[in-house]
């Protein structure tokens, strides 16, 4: 009886093994192929939204530096310009903002010392100081070597701007004689409308997001039924 017992434990114990074995190996290979499926499906989702992004972000700094360029053949020719006309150009150029600073990245002139004229709200908020305090090269030292020689473009991934954080780009090139730097800037707001439109046919996509590396938000898309900014 004992002996019996004894083969009928081997046996079971064989059996359970085996079976154990075969369930991780099914396990794993389950695993492996949802993982699989999933790195297929989403990467290239993820590959499509970022080769859309590259090109916009091509598209911006040719925009950028064409709006540049043209102010600074406006500069050269007829010195510097006043808030309207970078404000005139501006439109007539297609971008955000144009800015000139002195040799120090201290502001001369912004087409945004107009916006302020023409608000009351702002006009109050700004009474008696300079909007634009901060010299440009207290955000990037870097951004100096456009007038000592060593640079002749600066320009900016997409960072969040303003009080409201949005998504912008910059780019800075120097004058002809290299005594100020000229500055043009655009809104990215195009990045919610391309989330929007990435997420839209895949139901199984609760949200989508693009963040800078210290974690902002640059654009944010939740479901059919969400939001985008």
């Amino acid at each position: 009886m004992k002996f019996k017992f004894n083969v009928f434990i081997g046996i079971f114990s064989i059996t359970a093994a085996f079976l154990a074995i075969q369930g991780i190996v099914i396990y794993r290979f389950i695993t492996s192929r949802a993982e699989s499926e999933y790195v297929d499906r989403y990467g290239n989702f993820s590959n499509q939204i970022r080769d859309t992004l590259m090109q916009i972000d091509k598209l911006s700094d040719s925009m950028l530096l064409n709006a540049a360029y043209v102010l600074r053949e406006r500069e050269r020719e007829k010195g510097l310009p006043s808030n309207a006309d970078l404000a005139q150009l501006r439109n007539e150029l297609g971008v955000r903002s144009l800015s000139v600073t002195d040799n120090h990245g201290n502001f001369l002139r912004s087409d945004w010392y107009v916006a302020i004229e023409n608000d009351p709200q702002l006009r109050a908020h700004y009474k008696g100081k300079n909007a634009l305090n901060k010299p440009l090269f207290a955000y990037c030292k870097d951004y100096r070597n456009l007038i000592t020689g060593q640079s002749s473009l600066e320009k900016t991934p997409i960072i969040t701007s303003g009080s409201g954080g949005f998504p912008s780009k910059f780019l800075m090139i120097p004058n002809h004689n290299r005594t100020r730097v000229l500055e043009a800037n655009m809104l990215m707001g195009s990045i919610g409308d391309i989330l929007n439109q990435a997420i839209r046919p895949d139901a199984s996509v609760a949200s989508i997001g693009l963040f800078t590396p210290s974690g902002e938000v640059l654009g944010h898309h939740e479901g059919i039924h969400g939001f985008t900014y």
